[in-house]
């Protein structure tokens, strides 16, 4: 009886960190909590992430539409962070409140961070002004896990609510029938999506394009480049954080919040609000420096 309890605990243990890893590997909270709530720090240390990759790049006279809508798939927002509280969000919880960990809002608050915020609140400027859109927010997440058919509901809402641009900081080992097809249909409408890469255990033969308008981003490295997916900086990016603080985060999920943030400034200053896979490709890489 004794031996039959100890090899029970044993396999609780072994598949409690099966489950820690799998989580990691599924979406990538990397940051270095920062203990102050200024931004100060930020522009005195890490001025150089304010250029080229954020606002000093961008042109903000020359916005053409206002009210571009963004598709957010993550964990829940904080709305009440100070960088968030004049935009417009809309949210809709797949997964409930209480499923959600502190580590689920954390990543949903820092990837949208990189995407947007108040340009007139502080010295904080992420790479849209958040005047200029709106967001909807589909939340996944539970303890870092999401499910595929969540995902594909996600899409779905987003695509009935006329969002123009998908951003999926997460990652699957392969994408199966519902999700392939929700993301078809963004296809079909013209809508780019853009997920993460590399937090599965798959090679990049077995699902590195599943459509024209969908893209999978990795982070950008010195020595290396992988021209089957869009690469961006995502090391110590300067975010906002889940505890109306600020913070630097690392990750392929933040380069694919790049990528959508810069697929956004594209259309707010376009005379369409329809880009070409190739325009936009040729934006991402302007900004990749390839």
């Amino acid at each position: 009886m004794r031996g039959s309890q100890e090899i029970k605990k044993s396999v609780f243990l072994i598949v409690g960190i099966l489950l820690v890893v799998f989580s990691i590997t599924v979406v990538d909270v990397q940051h270095k909590n920062s203990p102050d709530k200024d931004i100060s720090w930020v522009n005195s240390d890490h001025s150089e992430m304010f250029s080229p990759w954020y606002s000093n790049n961008l042109d903000y006279s020359n916005v053409i539409h206002k009210n571009i809508s963004i598709g957010i798939i993550d964990g829940p927002i904080n709305v009440n962070h100070e960088q968030l509280q004049n935009i417009d969000i809309e949210s809709y919880s797949i997964v409930s409140r209480n499923q959600s960990s502190e580590e689920d809002m954390e990543h949903g608050t820092s990837n949208l961070g990189i995407i947007t915020s108040d340009h007139n609140n502080g010295s904080f400027r992420s790479m849209v002004d958040s005047k200029n859109v709106k967001v909807y927010s589909a939340e996944v997440l539970n303890h870092g896990f999401a499910k595929q058919k969540d995902v594909a509901e996600a899409i779905n809402w987003l695509l009935e609510n006329n969002v123009k641009v998908i951003n999926i900081s997460l990652d699957f080992d392969s994408i199966d029938y519902d999700l392939k097809e929700a993301l078809n249909k963004a296809n079909d409408q013209k809508v780019p999506v853009f997920m993460a890469y590399g937090n599965g255990n798959y090679s990049i033969s077995e699902k590195h394009k599943i459509n024209k308008y969908t893209w999978y981003v990795d982070l950008k490295t010195q020595n290396e480049r992988n021209k089957d997916v869009l690469q961006l900086p995502g090391k110590d990016m300067v975010s906002i954080s889940s505890k109306n603080k600020y913070d630097l985060y690392n990750g392929s999920s933040y380069a694919t919040a790049l990528a959508t943030a810069i697929t956004v400034q594209k259309l707010l200053m376009s005379e369409t609000i329809i880009l070409t896979p190739n325009n936009i490709e040729k934006t991402i890489n302007k900004y990749e420096g390839g």
